[in-house]
Formats: structure tokens, sequence, C-alpha cells
């Protein structure tokens, strides 16, 4: 079943990338990300409340919370400097080499989570590197 979720999550993420693009070509990237923040902040709260979702906030950890409220200013951040290096480059080269994300993401839980480390992550991060230095 993961892999319907994984298929449609690559077939969107896919898609999404050539409409910003060409969203940019006329809206500032800071701009541009608002726009997106809000209108999936819109979206959400819209699903939370059709799904019958909104009575479980108050019982939410607040570690909890404020560890997504880190994480989602780690990505909006991410988001302001991948619609910058988007306005400014090609499509095809901008979002293969910031899918590379995973190689930090592998490192980091390494570091500070203690998650395991093995030959074939190395593997993958190598082939991470060689595919960003194969588009630039």
């Amino acid at each position: 079943m993961e892999w319907i979720f994984i298929g449609c999550t690559v077939i969107l993420w896919g898609i999404s990338p050539v409409f910003d693009k060409m969203a940019l070509k006329a809206i500032d990237p800071v701009l541009a990300v608002a726009i997106r923040m809000m209108t999936s902040g819109t979206l959400m709260f819209a699903f939370a409340v059709i799904f019958k979702k909104t009575e479980v906030i108050k019982k939410l950890p607040l570690k909890s919370v404020l560890i997504f409220m880190a994480a989602s200013s780690f990505s909006l951040l991410g988001f302001v400097f991948y619609f910058k290096a988007l306005s400014a480059g090609f499509a095809s080269k901008v979002v293969p080499a910031a899918a590379a994300y995973p190689l930090f993401t592998s490192i980091i839980a390494f570091l500070f989570m203690r998650e395991s480390f093995s030959m074939k992550k190395l593997v993958a991060i190598i082939f991470i590197v060689a595919g960003v230095a194969l588009i630039k």
C-alpha cells in the first residue's frame, strides 16, 4: 500500500516544479513561498475540518508541536532558496539537485538521532553526490 502513496507523491511532486517555474516568471520567490504556504495551510485546515481532526488539536503534545514548528521553519527557508534557484535556473537541473536533501537527512539523523549508518547508505550517498555532479 505504501508504494501507491509513494507513486502518488512522486507524480505530484514531479508536476509541481513545472507549475512553480511557470509562476516564478511573474512572482518573486519569497512571495511565491508565502502563497504556497497560505494555500497549503488553508487546504490542510479544510481537510482537518472535513475529516473531523480539529478536536484532537487540544490533546497534541506541546513538545511535538514545537518540533513540527521548527521543522516547518527549516522547510520554509528551504523553499525560499529552492524557489530562488528555480527562478534563476532550469527546472530540469534545479529539481534533481535540490532532491539531494536525503544526503543531509542521513548524516544529520546519524549524528543527532543515532540512526544506523550502513554501507548501503554510504553507497546511496555516493550516488546522490554523483547524480548532482552529473547534472551540474
